[in-house]
């Protein structure tokens, strides 16, 4: 059986190949079938950013760019020092901690 907790998305592909078999559409035919899940998510990986905009991925790299440099930010200040507004970001965030799957 596969490990399946619905928050992340290990999960959620462990749920999806556990229907796609009980349906008949698919066989997993491994005694370790969470391998199979490990295989899919790592293919993915990698693309996992492209889950942002350009223009998200670069706001993200300006916000770490200002933490570092020690920039304060006001509400104001955020369509110019990182690309978006407060409000685009917190947008970006949700999409990383769905991805993180950290609800």
């Amino acid at each position: 059986m596969i490990d399946v907790n619905p928050t992340n998305l290990r999960s959620k592909i462990a749920l999806v190949l556990q229907d796609l078999e009980s349906s008949g559409d698919i066989v997993i035919t491994t005694a370790l079938p969470n391998l199979v899940v490990d295989k899919l998510l790592s293919s993915i990986g990698g693309d996992a950013l492209s889950l942002l905009g350009d223009d998200e991925f670069y706001a993200v790299l300006s916000t770490i760019n200002a933490l570092i440099h020690g920039v304060q930010l006001n509400e104001h200040d955020f369509p110019n020092v990182i690309g978006l507004s407060k409000e685009e970001m917190r947008s970006v965030q949700k999409k990383l901690i769905e991805l993180r799957g950290n609800n």
